[in-house]
This record gives C-alpha cells, structure tokens and sequence, in this order.
C-alpha cells in the first residue's frame, strides 16, 4: 500500500508540478504527517522532491526530473475501463478524446491485464447527456477551462414568476456532478454561487478572461456547499443589504437574530449598510415580509426573489394607484 502511495505522489508532483501538503493529503487522504515522512522516502530513494515552507511554499520536483514509471496494476485498470465515466464525457464534449485515449491505454496494456480489461469495460453507465441539449454543456466546460466569462440566460420554470427569464454575465469556476445534475459554480456580483446547469437555456462564451480566484478549491467549496444545503434542509436563504436601523422592524419574525448579524457583519457599504443572510421557511414567506422595509433592504441573492419583489411591487401599485378608480369616483361640490 506504501508503495503505490509513493508512487502516486511522485507521479501527481511530476503532472501537476507544485502542491500544497495539503492539496496532497486531500488527493492521498492521509494526515500532514504522512506527507511528509512519504516526500523523505522518496527523497531516501533518489527521487529529488523539494519542500518549501511558508506562503507560496510547496512540494516540487526538481526541473528535468521526469520517470516512466507508469504501470498500472489490475485493480486500476478495472477501476479505468469499468467506471462508466464515457457518459458523462460525451455531455461535456470530451467523448471521442476519452475514446482515443482509452484506446491507446488498451492497446499498450500488457497481457496479462487485457482480462481484466475486458471484463471490466461496460459494466457501469453514468449518463448526464440526456439532460441536456443545444452544447449548453460543453460551452460552459470551455468557458471553466479556458476561464472565459459567460452570458447565460436562466429560466425559472416553477414559482412566483414562473416562466421568467433571467440574463446574467459570470465567471465560471467549475462544474460538479451530482446525483441531481451537473451544477455550475460561477462568480457573480453576489460572490460565489451555483445554478443547477438544467435552469441554463442560453450559454455564450465571451471573449473576456475571467480574473484568477486565488485559494479557490471546487472540490471543498462543494463540500461545503453539500453541507449547507443538507442543514439547511428546504429553508430559503437570502443574502440582502439592510440598514442597520431597519433590523428591529423583523424582530416579529427572527427575534434580535438580525440585529446581531447586522452587528457582526464585516461587510458594509459606504452608507453603513450591511451584508447579511436570513433563512426564511419559503420564498412566499420573504414576499410577504421584505417588502414592508421598502428601501431599507436590497436584496442580493437569490435573482429569481429579485424577479419576484419588483413583479410584486408593480402590481402592488397597480392596485393601489388612485387613478385606477379614478372614472368611478364622483366628486359633489356643495
């Protein structure tokens, strides 16, 4: 077990160049600890790893070094040839390069692995492609890939304004797949986010280039994100702008709860407002109440509340304008 481990630490500092210890112990799932006592084996046996300390610092291979070693055992190559990822390839656009490769791994493979091969190849099936039509898929894979901002236009086939559309421009981060669906993770003005790729009726790459987002990490942003979501059950969270002194008015519904996030907020505008989110049981419950701190509040995120706000308000005036009635009003003059 120690020596794959060694080996797939040599070969993940040799195609990715420098890591962190701890991008390495995510993609190892090993402690610091054993990090560290691995990259002093490899060191032991003539491997030339250099360690750097401190910001910027990391795991490296000295320039030139390069091995090909690259045998692969019969468990990897069952796990290669049985893991059903074609499916999901073809909805990115990547299936006929996935094809070529797996193709040239097969005819390279030495005999005894060309049983194992076969018995694996086939017998499992992830398919996302189905969902999807129009390339959406692949534009927004280029765009993450080749960090490209995005024009997309969203859909929102189901509540308050149902039927509406939204136009956004954004930089994506990354795609994940889950047992619901691919999901987009994208920068926006509201910061980090992520839109289910199925609500996505229009993509267009631009040719803009998106600023790198330093520290960023898809893979543990999502499990943080998974984490939020699973606590949070059906709540309906909303990120709004309010004025501190509009806080006491929502006591009826979350208590001082307000106050103190308007309190600690670390984000403030330069009218003092603050940054903060609420959870409300469901959308039809922040239309009813948000609405009566008319300017005091600005809300952020989620766009399709913004939608719904600005669709209640209009009707909200509609009905209230004076000239509506203003033909079956009569006025008596004395």
């Amino acid at each position: 077990m120690r020596g794959d481990r060694l080996l797939r630490l040599m070969l993940l500092l040799q195609s990715r160049g420098k890591m962190t210890v701890r991008q390495l112990t995510k993609e190892l799932e090993v402690s610091e600890r054993t990090v560290y006592r691995d990259i002093e084996a490899l060191g032991m046996a003539g491997v030339p790893v250099v360690t750097e300390r401190g910001p910027g610092g990391g795991c490296y291979l000295l320039e030139g070094f390069t091995t090909r070693l690259t045998g692969l055992t019969e468990e990897e190559t069952k796990a290669l040839f049985a893991s059903g990822v074609s499916g999901v390839f073809e909805s990115l656009g990547l299936g006929e390069a996935l094809g070529s490769a797996l193709a040239k791994l097969s005819a390279a493979l030495p005999g005894r692995l060309r049983d194992s091969e076969s018995r694996a190849r086939g017998k499992i099936r992830l398919d996302f492609g189905s969902m999807f039509d129009g390339g959406i898929l692949e534009k927004l894979r280029g765009a993450a890939i080749d960090e490209r901002r995005l024009r997309i236009v969203r859909s929102f086939p189901y509540g308050p304004v149902e039927g509406a559309r939204l136009e956004m421009k954004i930089d994506p981060l990354g795609l994940v797949a889950t047992h619901e669906g691919w999901i987009l993770v994208f920068v926006s003005g509201a910061g980090v986010r992520c839109i289910a790729v199925t609500d996505i009726i229009e993509a267009e790459v631009m040719p803009i280039p998106i600023e790198p987002r330093p520290g960023f990490d898809l893979g543990s942003y999502w499990d943080e994100e998974r984490e939020r979501r699973r606590e949070s059950g059906r709540a309906f969270a909303v990120r709004l702008r309010i004025d501190p002194a509009a806080a006491i008015y929502l006591r009826p519904r979350f208590g001082t709860l307000v106050e103190r996030l308007v309190a600690e907020s670390p984000e403030r505008d330069e009218e003092g407002r603050a940054i903060i989110e609420l959870r409300f049981s469901m959308m039809e419950e922040a239309l009813l109440i948000l609405p009566g701190l008319g300017s005091a509040v600005e809300v952020l995120d989620p766009p399709l509340l913004r939608i719904a706000l600005e669709s209640r308000t209009l009707e909200c005036a509609e009905r209230n304008s004076p000239v509506r009635d203003q033909a079956s009003v009569k006025v008596s003059h004395p």
